[in-house]
């Protein structure tokens, strides 16, 4: 590619030829004309095959792009989502409350249990959270990782990333009217195992659409409501820690113990639900289409999200290790109800 100036621009020994040449001159021309917002009347030849080259790599773009998104002329007015709302909407994917983290205590130990707790965001949350906030932005397309797979290796595999990430969500969605239920008879002090089927399967049923409820009826912003549900989950853990801390004798001796003789699958239980508690992060790109800015929000979003995650669960699960009561032995899915309700006893 050469370029021919106009005669009153001096580029003295202009690298052409074998012979090397100043570029300042070159760059001081080019800045005032710029600044100035002059024409100047210059042409570059380009050979064909260069022609030719930069002609195909703009219709593979095009045609990329197109195939990502659907042309709707109105894409841009759906991009509405800030940080604020991609932390809120995949927490909710992610943790949505300190349920179901009581073994993570139980399994092995407090000590074993935090520390693991520390390393888990660390190893796997920020990780995953910069994987999803990179792809994300260079695929700023509803689908996700289904569309990171179909550029990568095609729609064969891109079809079985959707298909079993769908039957993921539908196993994992199960487990939360289950932790509901459990956590419901725990407070109330009903024993599970004399109740007939009938019953257990109605009560969870009624659970799982109660919380489907709000998705068919909300009609706002998605991110107001997923707030007000984080508000509602929250305030109730943070505010029984803050009391039994303060209304109770604490040992924070304890948080140092380990447990007796913890076996293999002891420590499987822990790493499972350590992984668990925190996996879920790349869901955030399936709503990349709707991010305004995704580059920056991104990042922010799910790297909050990840310390939003680890507060929720080492906030209440510290303060209830302190106040031991009941004891972390007797800790299972759904212990939390009771927890709490021994930690703001009298109040």
């Amino acid at each position: 590619e050469v370029a021919i100036f106009p005669p009153d621009v001096s580029v003295m020994e202009y690298t052409f030829g074998g012979v090397r040449g100043t570029t300042k001159t070159l760059r001081n021309w080019l800045s005032t004309k710029s600044q100035q917002k002059r024409r100047t009347n210059y042409y570059t030849f380009e050979s064909e095959s260069v022609r030719a080259k930069k002609k195909k790599s703009l219709s593979s773009r095009l045609s990329s792009m197109e195939a990502a998104e659907p042309e709707d002329s109105h894409t841009t007015n759906h991009r509405h989502l800030n940080w604020v709302s991609i932390c809120v909407i995949t927490y909710f994917n992610v943790s949505g409350g300190p349920w179901g983290s009581e073994s993570v205590i139980s399994s092995a130990g407090p000590l074993p249990g935090l520390i693991g707790l520390v390393l888990m965001p660390l190893v796997v949350g920020v990780p995953l959270a910069l994987v999803t906030a990179e792809l994300g932005s260079a695929f700023p397309v509803n689908g996700g990782y289904s569309v990171w797979v179909t550029k990568a290796f095609g729609k064969y595999w891109g079809f079985q990333e959707s298909m079993w990430s769908l039957m993921s969500g539908i196993v994992d969605n199960a487990l939360y009217p289950l932790l509901t239920y459990k956590a419901i008879l725990l407070g109330f002090g009903i024993e599970r195992h004399g109740l007939p089927f009938a019953v257990e399967f109605l009560a969870r049923a009624s659970i799982a659409v109660l919380y489907s409820l709000p998705v068919v009826v909300f009609r706002g912003p998605l991110g107001i409501m997923l707030w007000i549900c984080c508000l509602l989950i929250l305030v109730p853990f943070l505010v029984g820690s803050f009391v039994g801390v303060a209304t109770h004798p604490v040992e924070p001796s304890v948080l140092l113990e380990w447990r007796e003789e913890p076996t293999l699958s002891d420590y499987g239980l822990l790493a499972n639900v350590l992984y668990w508690n925190f996996a879920g992060i790349d869901s955030a790109s399936t709503s990349a289409g709707e991010v305004c800015d995704p580059g920056p929000n991104f990042r922010k979003g799910l790297l909050s999200c990840v310390l939003l995650c680890f507060l929720t669960y080492a906030i209440p699960l510290v303060a209830a290790v302190m106040v031991d009561k009941p004891h972390y032995s007797e800790w299972e899915e759904g212990s939390f109800t009771r927890i709490m309700g021994e930690m703001v006893s009298g109040y």
